[in-house]
């Protein structure tokens, strides 16, 4: 399975690439929204980790572009923030979103994430 993970902040992308490498995944990586959609354009991932506050192109923006774009709208989509909002979780699903995955980063919550959507593509 490959997952592209999108986020402005290096030492994330190098922490969950590493974590999620060493279990097996196949990564690809983005720095900011545009990037991500152009990244998932080109390598078609099959999850997709979305930091939300990003320059250029904010996560919820890059989301809804590729969800409207038939290339990469069956992609799934788990917004990947520390957004402190009350119910972050459920308004980002609610806005189209697939899962939530909250900051600061549980990588064991995270991989448990991971693989429930990996059983559930079987």
């Amino acid at each position: 399975m490959k997952i592209l993970i999108v986020d402005d902040y290096e030492q994330i992308l190098k922490l969950v690439t590493k974590f999620l490498q060493a279990r097996g995944y196949a990564t690809v990586t983005a720095r900011n929204g545009a990037e991500g959609v152009r990244v998932a354009k080109a390598e078609q991932p099959d999850l997709i980790l979305m930091d939300i506050q990003m320059p250029l192109m904010n996560g919820i923006n890059a989301m809804k572009l590729l969800k409207s774009m038939p290339s990469t709208k069956h992609i799934p989509i788990f917004a990947f923030t520390a957004l402190a909002i009350p119910d972050a979780g459920k308004r980002l699903i609610k806005i189209g979103f697939d899962g939530f995955i909250p900051k600061p980063i549980d990588l064991q919550e995270l991989l448990r994430n991971i693989e429930k959507f990996a059983r559930g593509k079987r």
